[in-house]
């Protein structure tokens, strides 16, 4: 995860919907700040310009002799998630306290996994998984799944089995190699943790450590987001 060097303040600029209604306003205060337009950033040595998730440049605020920065644009800039609760005006960073099932979210299994719900693949050493992403004789094709936590969430936790021989798991994040682990067929289920902040879209391929000994793969649907 890349370092933030500067001590900065940070707000949010995360739209409260009606649902926040007159409890958001009776929590604000009016206050005279100035838009900082000479002020310049660097993150880990490179020019950095905060942006709005639709691409537009956004001014610090300068305030009292403290800098002030759209948090979204800042999270985005370090990979790590922000979300807004507007029932309790909460904004979330990083981790979630509670898991959110990956199957609420988009699942792209391409044609090397099959979603299913019979026993004759959920069941696994003795315990029912009720339903799976289930992948047969995985060999050297790069078999692989893309899951979409949408910049929502920091972390996922993938429960793998590999059925015959031990396999390697891969996460990229577009051409960038983000989590390269062995999972080895005596530990039964494996899950898997995926640094996924910042990230909207995230490529799991399912390899063999030997070429010569395909697996059966089994993804329950048990994998969640935090």
């Amino acid at each position: 995860m890349k370092k933030w060097t500067a001590a900065m303040l940070l707000v949010p600029t995360l739209a409260l919907g009606a649902t926040a209604g007159a409890y958001a306003s009776s929590h604000l205060e009016a206050i005279k700040a100035n838009l900082n337009h000479g002020l310049q950033f660097e993150l880990d040595g490179v020019k950095w310009i905060p942006k709005t998730d639709d691409g537009l440049n956004v001014l610090p605020i300068t305030y009292k002799g403290t800098t002030y920065l759209p948090l979204r644009s800042v999270a985005t800039a370090l990979d790590i998630a922000v979300a807004y609760e507007p029932e309790t005006m909460t904004v979330l960073l990083g981790e979630k306290s509670e898991g959110t099932p990956v199957s609420q979210y988009d699942i792209d299994p391409y044609y090397d996994f099959t979603l299913t719900t019979e026993r004759d693949y959920t069941l696994y050493d003795g315990v029912d998984y009720k339903e799976v992403y289930y992948a047969e004789g995985v060999a050297g094709d790069h078999p692989r799944m893309t899951f979409t936590p949408e910049k929502d969430f920091q972390t996922l936790y993938l429960n793998v089995i590999a059925v015959d021989a031990d396999m390697t798991v891969r996460a990229l994040n577009g051409d960038q190699e983000i989590r390269n682990v062995v999972v080895h067929q005596r530990d039964g289920l494996t899950t898997v943790e995926i640094d996924v902040g910042g990230v909207e879209s995230v490529d799991i391929e399912f390899l063999p450590v030997d070429i010569w000994e395909p697996t059966d793969v089994i993804v329950p649907l048990s994998s969640y987001y935090k």
